[in-house]
């Protein structure tokens, strides 16, 4: 129905002479057709020689059937197209689960190696986030690790127990002498 209307639109303009092949003859191969749209200022005339409109018609119907054809092959394409998508994007889906996998697999071998540090500190959806997170994790730690060592220079404790010798007992009183188990 579709291509009766074109054709009827087309023999509509083929007769009111605004489209018409014109033949190539000079320094151009022979026979070589080309369609041109152009306003005519004479009117057409009212009984053109039927043989003219049979072979514009016939080389109407022949492009038609060509662009059919060419339809025909771009679907077919993108049918084809559309089937190597789904074959893809399922392709696609196994290789996201292989490398979240892989992914996880290495977070544990990095965990399993590093035990001075938290695994809740290692983290990441990628091999470099995983080693980025694992290098974070390294330099807090050693800041910890320093701040701890400071704060243990600067505080002295004494190791073991605290020296014994003879304290003064000159000033103690008799009860406190007792109470401190010195005779």
């Amino acid at each position: 129905m579709k291509r009766m209307k074109q054709i009827k639109r087309l023999l509509t303009a083929v007769m009111a002479g605004t489209i018409f092949p014109v033949m190539r003859t000079e320094g151009e191969p022979s026979g070589t057709l080309e369609t041109r749209q152009e306003s005519v200022t004479e009117p057409a005339p009212e009984n053109p020689p039927i043989t003219d409109h049979d072979e514009r018609i016939s080389l109407m119907e022949g492009i038609l059937m060509e662009r059919d054809a060419e339809l025909k092959e771009a679907r077919k394409k993108l049918a084809e197209m559309e089937q190597q998508n789904t074959v893809n994007s399922e392709r696609l889906e196994k290789l996201d689960e292989s490398f979240k996998k892989a992914v996880d697999n290495y977070r544990e071998i990095v965990i399993s190696a590093n035990r001075q540090i938290l695994p809740e500190l290692i983290s990441g959806e990628s091999v470099e986030e995983i080693q980025e997170s694992l290098a974070k994790a390294n330099e807090l730690t050693e800041r910890i690790k320093a701040k701890l060592e400071e704060q243990a220079g600067t505080e002295r404790i004494p190791a073991g127990a605290p020296q014994r010798g003879m304290e003064d007992t000159g000033n103690l009183t008799a009860r406190e002498k007792i109470l401190k188990g010195i005779g």
